[in-house]
């Protein structure tokens, strides 16, 4: 792997829509691992299912799954191995015994997987499963098991449901040709009373804190448990998904695990006030080894827009786009830190910035409401340029030592410049105080690191670091060097998320907040306005995808055993096909706070509003109340509402 390729924070490139999820290269790799690794286990029912495009009721799809026997030899294998990656886990040590308790659960994740592995389960499915729970527990959307093949199909209700205001309510956002199964679209705009007989509001806020694992913060899991309609998403002519999120009633494998039950129980209420008798709806699958065209809206005039905003550049390959707002405000949406074509995206910033300083605007609102991340060096590079910092604007990371971590370090020393895996690559790296850099041929970087006391004991890190200048970015410059000077230095600057701001888009915010007068305002959650909720989610800093690393570390000659061994501390092939990916490398906010990274470190918005009904529908419909709350307002005071 290039040094460009080991700053982008998922280790991975995407597609077409894809590029806007953090684990869009898990939709075809862990397909492509369960079908080459397993197939000669597959039961017949699975290849007829999987190259079916059709939507197939749950009941046919969750029985061929589960009739894929469970295998005690293999299972063992995937607990030994899984156990060995996480020496790497940044947070493996904090985990278990948080600095926060009242913000972080306490999750012994090898506590877990040692209950997993003294059990029989009852097939391969629920083991795998079992173990994706496991590692959901830690609520970081970097640490999580993708379990092959079972990952081969998205589950979908005939609805999804947006919140505001305790109301749930039937979206008029739809699956793609779901309707031709069970339409449903009369319901569009219907109030949800309950959902198996509990108000509707207060089951899917239980569902939420217990089954997602993308987010600490449990009003963030609520958030995004509902749809988010893409007219108000991607807010310019862009071909896209209909949809985003909506973990409820849209499971895609990548985010969230399948449904447990055929169907769920519905109580409607229409706007004329008539109510439904109790409806069930239920679950199906579609494959994703199948061909079909992807769920698509229509090219067209964008949605949501707030009245008092009009668009100035927009550059749909990027998804970025930028507006004015009233005769003061400059909007900049962003939704993801690794934008595919990087001079279009910086030549769209600087016209941008140029038609904002010519129009003497003087705030800035920063709509990261749909990035989970991407590229670290873009994220520095950005704070740089909007803070106007000539020294740079830089936080330490590091990397826990391991006896796994110290021989790849090792093989990295010897590796040719500018082929060894950038985590593990001393020419990645200087240390924080002095500007030095590292020598190319050692492991003095990691090896005899210092001892960071948390998580009740004392683990031993790389010493602190930063990330090398010499270090390039996707468009060839020195990573965290913006192509560009601002020609203007804004007088407010909000950022706009709701909790779902992962990754570099975290990183970035953090570089702001910390550097800069940079207010955040969080929107939605399940507690009202004013109520404590966190305006970033997984700030870990990059994840490392195990397959993938397996193939960087041959490609410098550290090669992983083919075969378990019980005396060895190196991990095993997972036979099954399971997919792992971890937080390897930590961030902290500032130099001096290194005690806590900022995946442990609760960072509650300046400001927390409620959803409306509109901003529910049209997440933009928050610039304005940004606008107001950066000019007008004042911060919370222990936060309570704004009045």
């Amino acid at each position: 792997m290039s040094s460009s390729n080991a700053m982008t924070s998922t280790d991975s490139k995407c597609k077409g829509w894809r590029r806007n999820m953090t684990y869009c290269a898990l939709f075809t790799t862990v397909f492509v691992i369960a079908l080459s690794t397993i197939a000669h286990a597959l039961p017949p029912c699975f290849v007829s299912l999987a190259s079916n495009s059709s939507y197939q009721p749950f009941v046919d799809v969750m029985g061929c799954l589960q009739s894929i026997p469970f295998d005690a030899a293999q299972a063992e294998a995937t607990i030994t191995s899984i156990q060995r990656w996480l020496q790497l886990y940044a947070f493996l040590d904090i985990a278990a015994n948080p600095p926060d308790p009242v913000h972080f659960e306490s999750v012994d994740v090898m506590a877990l997987l040692e209950d997993i592995r003294s059990r029989t389960w009852d097939s391969d499915f629920d083991f795998q499963y079992a173990i994706r729970a496991a590692l959901s527990r830690l609520r970081d959307a970097h640490t999580q098991a993708f379990p092959a093949p079972h990952s081969a199909f998205n589950w979908m209700l005939p609805i999804n449901l947006i919140h505001y205001n305790g109301i749930v309510e039937v979206s008029p956002v739809f699956a793609a040709d779901i309707e031709a199964v069970v339409d449903m679209r009369e319901y569009a705009g219907a109030t949800v009373k309950t959902i198996d007989g509990v108000n509707a509001a207060t089951y899917i806020a239980e569902w939420s804190f217990q089954h997602v694992g993308l987010s600490k913060d449990p009003q963030t899991r609520f958030n995004m448990a509902f749809t988010i309609n893409n007219g108000g998403f991607i807010q310019f002519p862009f071909r896209g998904p209909r949809q985003w999120l909506g973990l409820f009633s849209w499971r895609v494998p990548f985010l969230q695990s399948p449904p447990t039950e055929p169907s769920h129980t519905f109580v409607f209420q229409f706007p004329n006030g008539t109510i439904s008798p109790p409806t069930a709806l239920p679950w199906f699958a579609r494959s994703n080894l199948a061909h079909y065209p992807d769920d698509v809206g229509p090219l067209g005039t964008p949605t949501g827009i707030p009245q008092n905003a009009r668009l100035l550049v927009a550059n749909a390959e990027n998804s970025v786009a930028f507006y004015q707002l009233y005769n003061d405000t400059l909007v900049w949406f962003q939704s993801t830190m690794s934008p595919p074509h990087r001079p279009s995206f910086w030549n769209a910033a600087q016209k941008a910035l140029n038609i904002a300083a010519a129009r003497k605007l003087t705030s800035l609102v920063i709509d990261l409401t749909a990035n989970p991340g991407g590229e670290i060096c873009l994220a520095r590079a950005l704070a740089q340029l909007l803070l106007h910092s000539n020294t740079g604007v830089f936080t330490p990371t590091d990397v826990p030592n391991s006896e796994f971590a110290t021989a790849i370090a090792e093989a990295a020393a010897r590796a040719p410049l500018g082929t060894a895996p950038g985590s593990w690559s001393p020419s990645e790296y200087q240390t924080y105080s002095g500007g030095q850099y590292f020598s190319t041929n050692s492991t003095d970087w990691l090896t005899d690191g210092p001892f960071h006391f948390r998580g009740g004991h004392q683990r031993q890190c790389s010493q602190l670091l930063e990330i090398s200048n010499l270090t390039k970015g996707s468009e060839g410059a020195s990573c965290g060097v913006p192509l560009f000077v601002s020609p203007i230095k804004f007088e407010k600057i909000v950022i706009v998320t709701r909790g779902i701001c992962g990754s570099a888009a975290a990183f970035f915010s953090h570089l702001m907040v910390s550097y800069g007068n940079v207010s955040t305002l969080v929107v939605g959650g399940n507690k009202g306005s004013g109520s404590e909720m966190q305006w970033a989610s997984y700030p870990g800093v990059q994840a490392l995808f195990h397959e993938a690393a397996v193939q960087q570390f041959s490609e410098v000659g550290f090669h992983l055993p083919t075969n378990c061994s019980l005396s060895s501390f190196l991990p095993c092939p997972m036979p099954q096909g399971l997919q792992l990916s971890f937080c390897n490398r930590e961030m902290y906010s500032r130099p001096e706070s290194t005690a806590v990274p900022t995946e442990y470190l609760w960072s509650p918005a300046t400001w927390h509003v409620a959803d409306s009904r509109d901003t529910a529908l049209f997440p933009n419909q928050a610039w304005s109340i940004a606008r107001r709350l950066s000019q007008h307002g004042k911060p919370l005071k222990n936060h309570l509402p704004f009045q």
